[in-house]
């Protein structure tokens, strides 16, 4: 034999707003932390990326070679060889993005080298 509860009762009215408002409290906040934390992890990715580019092309000049790398788009490279006057020579690599939607930043990796 089944027993039926017939003074059931649901949530009132009061209980239910109680209840979103906690729920909207707790879980506002984090959806900040979760957008804050993609951004930096975005940023991160193009510091990676633009400091990458920067070494390969370093190498690329120390090493004598003059072959140039594949840029991803919205990158730039501006590369600077200053001759000092006394047989060494100071390059500077600058390694930006920001085109697109992209924050805009840069990387800049200097080298001085005996000829």
């Amino acid at each position: 034999m089944v027993k039926v509860l017939t003074d059931e009762k649901g949530m009132t009215l009061i209980e239910v707003l109680v209840a979103v408002v906690l729920i909207s409290v707790i879980l506002v906040p984090m959806a900040g932390t979760l957008a804050t934390g993609f951004l930096a992890t975005r940023e991160g990715g193009c510091i990676a990326l633009a400091t990458s580019l920067a070494q390969q092309r370093m190498e690329q000049h120390l090493a004598g070679f003059d072959e140039s790398t594949a840029i991803p788009a919205g990158y730039w490279i501006d590369t600077r060889i200053e001759d000092n006057g006394d047989g060494t020579e100071d390059i500077t690599i600058r390694v930006g993005w920001g085109k697109g939607n992209l924050k805009p930043g840069e990387i800049r990796l200097q080298c001085c080298r005996k000829r």
